[in-house]
């Protein structure tokens, strides 16, 4: 027997199914039915209706069955569908009796020539079913479970699949999955539980994986023609499966390359559907929204360009280019600007605030640590130096007579730029007239504090400052940077509501990874690596060690920065100097 595991909509984990091809689903003729009522055909309507009914609209679903599914988040029938396994068995090749081995994972079919119900001596219901395939004899044994009997009569045909013991000098299963087999069940098309592919659905502890399969192989046999949101040209341009026998395969798989094909078809269709609701959110956004026509040129921002001690990159300007055609549009601008540590997207995200304020608008940038928030606010002083701007640093380690007189500047609009941490998304700041927002790390906020702070523009900006395109109250642009290198179509799944700017050229044409060579090292070569540090400070070079707690954890077993740098210090470089910084 072969496992594959997947997740919900992940790649499954390499495993051979070996399924014989006759056993293919594809050829089986549809059925439709809904709460147990056959129907030859259903219009579109009547799909989207019958995916959005209630699960106990559906055969073998009562209310104790639904509120068991509730405990899943199943409670439509498309909820349903959309419950796939985490894993498969491989039932599908039948044995012989006289072949089988202990400890194999195998599926027989043979008829019944014995029940047996006896006691154990600890007062356990025992029941012992025995089966003949004309090779020889297997034993299905069950605990507290009489009720099989009633299902297994002797002469009754039936697969029997699980794991076998040689016990009492006789081959036997344990609690083996079974099935009633007639003259007219077509095994590995017919069958649910033995005799091919054996889906395993997530379940609880009430509603067995078991029962779960047969509410589920009842409903995607009936469901043929849903509506399938991919178009057919792209279906076939990909060769995917339809949705109707996506479905099937998946659930139910008549081989391994059947299967695959489904999954890869729903994981396209995952991601296919975001980009398309990303792509119709940021299309609205364009048309319905109220932004602000910043003036892309004027003596601030020439001031500022000429004040610079270094000349910008060719990437820099390109991307403060697409930034500034952004802020000139009436709609609002959301860019995604990406780039390494020290290739410039400070003075890239300084440009476009300064955009905003040689047009009468303040700016803000939003930092995740007071660290951070405090370089930020030192470099702006290098390069404003000299021009008539005004800027401020508001964090939460302020005493309160300082951050009420920030809080009142900002309010009165003495302030042009302010740059801060989660101070900026409190209450008591309000801007008179905030244009554009930058938020540096973004990954590190929420998705609320991120909408906070681009907010407080809503109200701060008048409404006579240009003609209202639809919507309400005015919003700032917004420009949100990381240094986290995200391959492309990553970052288009990601972000796609968002236009992407990418900085790879960096200053005086550095390449920060010419000299870099990347070493694993288990505890056994943790002094190796302590050498090497050694040897690069040694020519005058410095080293960092990142720790992922900033103070020990009860609950994660890992190194925190304060204890790490008092060893370090103490036990492996104690002739040289040991600092340590974190964003608390």
């Amino acid at each position: 027997m072969t496992l594959m595991s997947t997740d919900r909509c992940g790649s499954p984990k390499d495993g051979l199914f070996g399924r014989p091809a006759d056993f293919s689903l594809s050829n089986r003729p549809p059925r439709c039915w809904r709460g147990g009522v056959d129907l030859p055909k259903r219009r579109r309507a009547d799909c989207q209706s019958f995916l959005s009914s209630p699960v106990q609209s559906l055969k073998y679903v009562g209310s104790t069955t639904a509120r068991h599914l509730k405990r899943l988040d199943i409670e439509t029938v498309e909820d349903l569908l959309y419950h796939f396994p985490h894993r498969y068995l491989d039932l599908g090749r039948i044995r012989k009796i006289s072949q089988l081995r202990e400890g194999e994972e195998a599926t027989v079919v043979g008829m019944v020539r014995q029940v047996k119900k006896f006691r154990s001596r600890k007062g356990i219901r025992v029941l012992n079913i025995g089966i003949y395939d004309g090779t020889g004899y297997l034993y299905g044994i069950w605990f507290n479970q009489d009720f099989i009997a009633d299902r297994l009569g002797e002469g009754t045909t039936v697969a029997f699949s699980g794991k076998v013991f040689f016990r009492y000098g006789r081959l036997q299963m344990e609690n083996p999955l079974f099935e009633v087999i007639d003259e007219k069940t077509d095994l590995g098309r017919d069958t649910v539980h033995t005799s091919r592919i054996v889906p395993l659905h997530p379940a609880t502890q009430k509603l067995s994986s078991a029962r779960l399969r047969r509410i589920i192989k009842s409903l995607v046999d009936s469901c043929a023609d849903l509506p399938d949101p991919l178009p057919v040209h792209l279906r076939a341009k990909r060769d995917f499966l339809s949705r109707s026998l996506s479905f099937r395969e998946i659930h139910f798989p008549g081989s391994e390359v059947s299967c695959k094909r489904a999954r890869k078809r729903f994981l396209f269709e995952e991601l296919f559907l975001m980009q398309l609701g990303l792509a119709i959110r940021k299309r609205r956004l364009e048309l319905d929204t109220r932004g602000i026509r910043h003036r892309g040129s004027g003596d601030l921002l020439e001031c500022f360009y000429r004040s610079l001690p270094f000349e910008l990159t060719s990437d820099q300007k390109r991307v403060i280019a697409e930034i500034r055609k952004d802020m000139e549009a009436p709609h609002p601008t959301n860019r995604l600007l990406q780039g390494e540590v020290g290739s410039g997207k400070t003075v890239v995200a300084l440009a476009a605030l300064l955009i905003g304020v040689q047009g009468g608008y303040q700016g803000a940038i939003m930092a995740p640590t007071e660290v951070l928030a405090e370089q930020h606010f030192w470099k702006m002083g290098t390069f404003l130096q000299g021009l008539d701007v005004n800027f401020a640093l508001l964090t939460g380690s302020l005493v309160a007579g300082e951050k009420r007189e920030i809080q009142r500047d900002i309010r009165d609009g003495n302030v042009d730029i302010v740059v801060g941490t989660h101070a900026l998304i409190q209450d008591e700041v309000e801007f008179k007239k905030l244009g554009v927002v930058v938020i540096d790390e973004q990954h590190r906020f929420g998705v609320r504090q991120r909408v906070n702070l681009k907010e407080k523009g809503y109200s701060s900006v008048s409404s006579e400052d240009r003609p209202a395109i639809g919507g309400a109250g005015q919003q700032p642009d917004v420009l949100v940077m990381t240094a986290t290198p995200i391959p492309r179509t990553l970052s288009l799944t990601l972000y796609g509501d968002l236009d992407i700017s990418i900085i790879r050229e960096l200053p005086g044409g550095r390449n920060l990874t010419e000299h870099v060579e990347t070493f694993v090292c288990d505890k056994d070569h943790h002094r190796w690596a302590y050498e090497k540090i050694r040897s690069e400070i040694e020519q005058g070079r410095q080293a960092y060690i990142i720790c992922p707690l900033i103070e020990e954890s009860d609950k994660i077993q890992t190194r925190a920065v304060m204890e790490e740098a008092t060893r370090l210090q103490n036990e492996i470089f104690p002739d040289l100097r040991v600092g340590f910084i974190h964003g608390k």
